[in-house]
């Protein structure tokens, strides 16, 4: 079985040895499979960001008086883990998530969001309500790339790219985005497309676009299989 660890950021509180102790856990519950849920949007890798500002959680949210929740493992750090549940019969899968769960990365580089919300305030764990921009081509650029980095730490031959939680209201980000509403123009202009003006449900369609550009990357490029919530 696998075993989702990490959602709404837990992963990004727990020290290296904490980890540890729940790849036990899921050994003695039987699970053989263990899925770092937010492992990137929470700012816990030395490369993937590149900022210690993007590892800083909200004060008003730091929950452990034992565990650090601000900071970000290295390759060191990640390299260990795997090697420790590897011992143990267990494949970690590693999780990013797109385009929602992102604000880490956000407050790095503002420019990746939707131009309107650059300058607005971006608390790591607090804020819930912003996205990539799904019509900038910077955000590809550097996902590949993170993606790549991503692929040369973990083995396993899959990598999870979130996809949850993008619903309403973040969706609306690229409701008021008007470069994201171009694209979604150009989409629906296709002639196998159903019209709905003005529905926000027609932003699901932003979505897919990006995760057809993504996943076309780990087929073509590393040979992953992807894995997303997709709700």
């Amino acid at each position: 079985g696998c075993w989702s660890f990490g959602g709404g950021g837990y992963w990004g509180e727990q020290s290296q040895s904490d980890v540890d102790n729940v790849v036990n856990y899921a050994l003695d519950e039987g699970f053989n499979l263990f899925d770092t849920a937010e492992l990137y949007n929470n700012g816990y890798s030395e490369r993937a960001l590149g900022k210690a500002l993007g590892s800083r959680r909200h004060e008003a949210l730091i929950c452990s008086k034992v565990s650090p929740d601000n900071g970000y493992y290295t390759h060191e750090n990640i390299k260990e883990i795997i090697a420790y549940a590897a011992e143990r019969n267990i494949e970690i899968i590693p999780e990013l998530d797109i385009p929602g769960h992102s604000v880490a990365i956000l407050k790095a580089y503002p420019e990746l969001g939707c131009a309107f919300r650059h300058n607005d305030t971006k608390d790591l764990g607090n804020t819930t309500n912003m996205m990539l921009c799904a019509h900038n081509e910077d955000v590809y650029t550097i996902y590949e790339d993170i993606i790549k980095e991503i692929a040369m730490l973990f083995p396993s031959k899959s990598i999870h790219l979130g996809g949850d939680e993008a619903g309403n209201p973040p969706l609306e980000c690229w409701s008021k985005c008007e470069s994201c509403q171009r694209l979604l123009k150009e989409i629906m202009s296709a002639p196998d497309i159903n019209p709905q003006p003005g529905s926000r449900n027609d932003n699901w369609r932003l979505q897919k676009y990006m995760f057809d550009r993504v996943i076309d990357y780990l087929h073509k490029e590393l040979g992953k299989i992807p894995m997303f919530w997709y709700e």
